[in-house]
């Protein structure tokens, strides 16, 4: 059934409700294709075509993260719950469908495309040929996305079996240029020295990850991009990064890194055979408590183990 449709009057015309999307990438903003100016051709035409935009979608794909799109997943779901928006504008149809799944949730919502780049309008009243001209050009999105995808993770693993580690510098490094076109990561002046002193406490053996957690918090250590702080749970997958001591590990393959590295190999090794003992208590306590409830001898509330008298037992 097709959504009801909503139309305002604005002087003699009608104007239709709609939203745009937008998907950007890394190479987009050098060959003046970028979100912003993706946008700024959408508005141009829903002005010239009488058409309201009531919400813009965008999202921002580069070949380091060629999938996820909640953008695309938040249009979709606004338009589920807004029947009256009857309009969908996007530059083109690489840039709204990059796969058949994508096809199908645009199919799905019975709504008016419109492809300004392409200039195509496809509706339900859409000729058959119309129809499948589109979907063939989704099926060539798909195989250009494949194609990337696979170029991509080629790269990388050439990266890697140079010794260089190929994507975002993790917390504690920077991404730096080495020359000759080639990227890698250096030590982060303001974080290393920081990420080395909590390599260093918990390597004494005294200090618990939530206790270096705090510690690291009081110190200003922030991961760079969101500014958040460090839970327990990501201080311990950073202690078990194999890359602070110099090797890292890439689609499951342990390599040597040419970058410096932040912490001894020592140091290193004493951490994990710590965390190593740390997770067999933890799991040994969580085990022996699920068995004390099971016999009826630990308080499910405040996890205490209960006495006789409590129990009402012999004395």
């Amino acid at each position: 059934m097709n959504p009801k449709r909503k139309t305002s009057a604005v002087g003699n015309h009608l104007v239709r409700s709609a939203v745009s999307y937008a998907r950007g990438r890394s190479i987009d903003e050098r060959e003046g294709h970028s979100v912003s100016d993706q946008q700024g051709s959408i508005r141009e035409y829903a002005t010239r075509h009488d058409i309201e935009v009531v919400r813009e979608f965008a999202d921002f794909n580069d070949q380091r993260n060629v999938t996820g799109r909640p953008a695309f997943l938040e249009m979709v779901s606004f338009l589920a719950k807004h029947p009256e928006v009857t309009i969908i504008l996007s530059l083109s149809c690489d840039r709204l469908s990059r796969n058949l799944q994508d096809f199908g949730l645009i199919e799905d919502l019975d709504r008016d495309l419109h492809l300004i780049r392409e200039g195509v309008i496809l509706s339900r009243a859409s000729s058959s040929s119309g129809k499948l001209l589109h979907a063939m050009q989704v099926m060539i999105a798909n195989v250009y996305l494949d194609n990337l995808s696979a170029e991509v993770k080629k790269g990388q693993r050439s990266k890697a079996l140079a010794g260089l580690w190929p994507s975002f510098a993790p917390i504690g490094y920077k991404n730096v240029d080495l020359g000759s076109g080639q990227r890698g990561i250096a030590p982060d002046p303001a974080r290393a020295p920081l990420l080395a002193r909590c390599f260093r406490m918990f390597a004494t053996g005294q200090h618990s990850i939530r206790s270096v957690a705090a510690w690291a918090n009081s110190a200003g250590l922030r991961f760079r991009n969101s500014s958040r702080s460090i839970s327990a749970r990501a201080l311990r997958a950073i202690l078990q990064n194999s890359i602070y001591s110099g090797a890292f590990q890439w689609e499951g393959t342990l390599y040597t890194g040419k970058h410096q590295p932040i912490i001894s190999r020592e140091v290193w090794n004493q951490v994990q055979s710590l965390l190593k003992v740390s997770h067999r208590h933890r799991h040994r306590g969580v085990r022996n408590q699920k068995q004390l409830k099971a016999k009826g001898l630990m308080d499910g509330k405040c996890n205490t183990r209960i006495n006789d008298a409590r129990e009402g037992g012999d004395e």
